[in-house]
């Protein structure tokens, strides 16, 4: 959550599990970009671009899965 609160210049903690990060405005195209850029770093993996699916991202809790 600390990668989305630096990206987003969101108040440290005001991003919780559950929330709304597209609908809410929060993240936009670039910042799904840098994620996934992220999170392939963090893991060591690429993430193919078939399994990409907009609704992966609505969340904290979702992105974890």
């Amino acid at each position: 959550m600390i990668f989305l609160e630096e990206a987003t210049e969101s108040k440290k903690g005001s991003i919780a599990l559950d929330t709304d990060l597209i609908d809410s405005g929060l993240v936009d195209s670039m910042n799904i970009m840098a994620l996934i850029v992220f999170l392939e770093e963090q893991t060591g993996k690429p993430i193919p671009l078939e399994d990409l699916d907009i609704s992966f991202f609505n969340n904290v809790a979702s992105i974890a899965n």
